[in-house]
């Protein structure tokens, strides 16, 4: 079995073991690193906050995503390092700056920067979309 494969099942192992984000900036490792492997289901339903208006809704809006992103984003985020800079955390919600460090699938570094809006549930932080 390829290194690569054994390392990114133990690291989303380990990652689901510990679902739960004690900090915003945790919440935004969390799905980053969904977003490297490639985790679209996680990120949907572990790290998003999503009002839902129905279940069935819910369950539609999850399968668009999923296809979307996987379209979107296959192989984008290679090397991915993300460091983070807390604007504002009333302790309900939170504002971050992050700049995110990673190589396209050419090899090419590539850099980011996005501010991020995340709420506090019963299970953790979760990213506003």
């Amino acid at each position: 079995m390829n290194w690569k494969i054994v390392l990114s099942i133990m690291l989303i192992i380990l990652l689901v073991g510990c679902s739960q984000t004690s900090n915003p900036e945790d919440t935004i490792q969390k799905y980053g690193k969904y977003l490297e492997y490639g985790e679209y289901e996680l990120i949907y339903d572990e790290v998003l906050y999503i009002e839902s208006i129905s279940t069935r809704a819910d369950e539609l809006l999850r399968d668009i995503y999923i296809e979307l992103m996987e379209e979107v984003s296959i192989g984008s985020y290679n090397n991915l390092q993300t460091e983070c800079e807390e604007i504002s955390n009333d302790g309900k919600n939170a504002k971050l700056y992050c700049n995110h460090k990673y190589k396209n699938p050419y090899g090419s570094e590539m850099e980011e920067s996005v501010k991020y809006n995340l709420i506090k549930e019963d299970d953790g932080w979760k990213l506003i979309i």
